[in-house]
């Protein structure tokens, strides 16, 4: 199966209070030698998760964030541009920004500052540009997709709930219709490609039944093609021909 590239959810870096983003490197029980052997070894591209920064992140002594008693966001463009400058060298090539909903509900500047949250996407944009960085957003509210008409770096936009084997997350019609029309590419979650158990978080009868329909859907939706297999488990055959190469 030729892979070419490799998404890195929530579990890959380190997390502080409330949750959040504490430090968004990798985490040594997860990656011993770090994430730019991974690269070298194999040469996946890589689109990393992220969330929202928690209140007790280490660059808070660097940057100037604007916070809730939950989490935390940058108010600088420098922020950015540091932090996609100095993680040029794993094979980042999508940067995911999740849980915008999360911080557009609790962090008060997002609320009662009426130009701040199209200056903090800009920010962030701006820099994932000058770094050569797509951006996905998840978790998203239509005003941050409607920002991203200003920003040659927002390539999608997440437009299904997450994945469980077996669930109706397919169903992202109305959803890609609103990210297409803006030109940006509508996400649909990963999947099993194949149709019995996997060995994961799920119990030992967890099956996916629409394993064909999950892949036909997110051929069509011209989003990114994700697959969530055990190693060893993938349909290869049904992966190849939903992808060109």
């Amino acid at each position: 199966l030729p892979t070419k590239w490799i998404l890195l959810d929530s579990w890959w870096y380190y997390k502080g209070a409330g949750g959040g983003v504490k430090n968004w490197t990798a985490r040594p029980d997860i990656f011993p030698n770090g994430s730019r052997y991974v690269y070298e070894q194999t040469g996946w591209k890589i689109q990393a998760h992220n969330r929202y920064w928690s209140t007790d992140n280490d660059y808070k002594s660097m940057y100037p964030f604007t916070c809730s008693s939950q989490d935390c966001l940058p108010t600088e463009y420098q922020f950015w541009e540091y932090l996609f400058g100095i993680n040029q060298d794993w094979g980042l090539t999508v940067y995911e920004q999740d849980w915008l909903s999360t911080s557009e509900d609790s962090v008060p500047q997002l609320q009662n500052d009426t130009n701040f949250g199209r200056a903090w996407l800009m920010q962030m944009g701006q820099a994932a540009y000058q770094y050569d960085v797509s951006i996905q957003y998840c978790m998203s509210y239509p005003r941050h997709v409607m920002t991203s008409v200003e920003l040659a770096s927002v390539t999608q936009a997440r437009a299904s709930d997450d994945y469980h084997p077996g669930n109706d997350q397919w169903r992202v019609g109305i959803s890609s219709i609103f990210t297409s029309a803006i030109d940006i590419a509508p996400s649909k979650d990963s999947m099993w490609t194949m149709p019995g158990p996997q060995a994961g978080p799920y119990s030992n009868t967890t099956q996916e039944p629409y394993n064909r329909l999950q892949a036909l859907v997110m051929s069509l939706s011209n989003g990114p093609y994700t697959f969530a297999d055990q190693i060893g488990k993938s349909d290869v055959d049904l992966i190849m021909r939903c992808c060109s190469t």
